[in-house]
């Protein structure tokens, strides 16, 4: 819905692209069904609209990944009939370098090391046809594939039980506050060390003050009904971090709770929050209340492998094998982090009773034309109480293509010297008035000196009195200006523009009209 990954798509850091897949809570896909009443349409509509019955939509729309799949699917033929060339491996990485990232409010969404956006819920983004086309009429196939695997380390090392806590220091706090269990959201996660700052009780999350909570963390009561919405106001406010702790019932005792995860649907807000229980919280309160030197902060504690990497690869899938003996893999959190900062979370808490990972590959698509060179570290842990358990084998897997990258930026050093004459720029850089980073030319085998696309308005008719304008997205600010004359021409309005395409909508109603893009740096 508008945009935002649906409430059954399960995120991941093996998500490459995303695509429509209809909405449970709305209405499916617009598509074709058998004929008539052969068909899962039973409706007839009467004329002038009879041809309804042969489709399928709202109630009885398509929906899912089986919605979502044959979409992508119809577009990869597509490329294949622009390009018949083309491998399994190329359309791939044109889907990913030409779709569009939606959904700007996901607190997930971060740039890789190459300058690409990308996130656990829709991956790259929304795949877009007529830019994948537009690409696969330029691109040149991607050298061999080249797969390294480093030394697997089976030196067995304990994960330590209940590892993410609620840490308060200052003086004068009592013993059963100085280390408190959480149970995390399950959205941003403290998987980076904090810095510990004092916790503010907040009763009225609605009336904060912009600002108000810069170098606080929040500390807020549960209710079920409002905490997303209660933990993104916290968060507009400038918290670090939230802490809720549970309820009372009427009876004035902690709310019994039937879920396992209280904060559970809390993906989208803007902050770590942690759920503690209604003792510990209202002692949090009165310390808070009456302790200046008091400081909190979240504390996740892990088996960590390390990997130092000489290979010097354009990044493609990476891979991490591993082999446990725990006996409830869901208590599991896994997350690998790459020498460019980019996290990738292999696997979070969930509720799987099986055991393990016995031996499992987890793969990523977040690190895709990273730079491959230096520390890569797979952290392990366990974020329940009870169940105990070891990693025993930890393998990573490169895939990529090698080129000489001494700067570390994901570009290899001769295609830079010849077509830019040094290493000044980086991936995400940009050589021409158009939308693609250099690390996007580079794959696809352009010349970054020329535009991706050649400047050109193309204007179809939309319907009988409206006409829609587009062309190829450039820097800056756009403006379109129309007029009789061309010699004289007016100011139209800013032009909101998508990633890889600017679109207007102008009348039809003069045809005698012509068409001006203005672009302000």
């Amino acid at each position: 819905k508008d945009g935002r990954a649906t409430t059954y798509s399960e995120p991941g850091a093996c998500v490459l692209v995303a695509a429509p897949g209809g909405s449970q809570e709305e209405s499916g896909l617009f598509t074709t069904d058998l004929i008539g009443s052969d068909g899962a349409n039973i409706f007839g509509f009467f004329p002038p609209f009879q041809y309804l019955s042969d489709y399928m939509f709202n109630s009885i729309g398509f929906i899912g990944t089986s919605a979502a799949a044959p979409l992508v699917s119809g577009i990869a033929g597509i490329l294949l009939q622009v390009n018949p060339a083309l491998t399994a491996r190329d359309v791939q990485q044109i889907l990913l370098l030409s779709a569009q990232p939606f959904d700007l409010g996901d607190p997930d969404l971060t740039r890789n090391g190459a300058g690409l956006l990308t996130g656990h819920n829709t991956g790259f983004g929304v795949v877009d046809a007529g830019e994948a086309a537009r690409l696969a009429q330029r691109w040149v196939n991607r050298p061999v594939l080249e797969i390294h695997s480093l030394p697997p380390q089976e030196i067995a090392r304990s994960i330590p039980d209940d590892g993410l806590k609620l840490l308060i220091s200052g003086d004068d706090v009592p013993s059963e506050l100085a280390s408190m269990r959480t149970l995390p959201g399950t959205g941003p996660f403290a998987d980076e060390p904090m810095v510990g700052v004092p916790l503010r009780t907040v009763t009225d999350p609605a009336n904060l003050a912009s600002g108000s909570l810069v170098n606080f963390g929040a500390l807020l009561e549960y209710n079920s009904s409002r905490v997303v919405e209660q933990l993104r106001q916290v968060g507009a406010a400038g918290a670090s971090f939230a802490v809720v702790y549970n309820c009372a019932a009427p009876s004035g005792a902690p709310c019994s709770l039937s879920v396992g995860l209280p904060l559970n649907g809390t993906d989208y807000t803007p902050i770590p929050a942690v759920f503690i229980g209604r003792t510990n919280g209202l002692n949090l309160v009165e310390l808070f209340r009456t302790n200046t030197t008091a400081q909190a902060r979240l504390q996740l504690t892990t088996a960590d492998y390390s990997f130092g990497v000489t290979n010097q690869l354009s990044l493609e899938h990476v891979r991490v094998r591993l082999k446990t003996d725990h006996p409830l893999r869901g208590d599991l959190r896994i997350t690998l982090r790459s020498p460019s900062g980019t996290r990738s979370v292999l696997q979070r808490l969930n509720d799987d009773t099986a055991p393990g990972p016995v031996d499992w590959i987890y793969m990523s698509t977040r690190h895709f034309f990273e730079a491959s060179e230096g520390e890569w570290t797979v952290s392990i842990s366990d974020l329940a109480e009870g169940q105990t358990g070891s990693v025993t084998y930890c393998e990573l897997i490169l895939h990529g293509v090698s080129i000489t990258d001494t700067d570390r930026d994901g570009l290899d050093d001769q295609w830079e010297v010849a077509n830019m004459g040094g290493l000044q720029k980086g991936a995400a850089d940009r050589v021409q008035e158009d939308a693609y980073s250099l690390v996007r030319k580079f794959v696809a085998g352009m010349d970054p000196k020329v535009p991706a696309h050649a400047f050109r308005l193309e204007l179809v008719e939309w319907k009988s009195d409206v006409a829609r304008l587009s062309w190829p997205r450039g820097l800056g600010v756009e403006e379109l200006w129309s007029g009789a004359d061309p010699a004289l021409m007016s100011p139209g309005s800013t032009v909101e523009s998508g990633t890889w395409e600017s679109v207007a909508f102008v009348p039809l109603t003069d045809r005698a009209r012509f068409f001006q893009v203005r672009r302000v740096p």
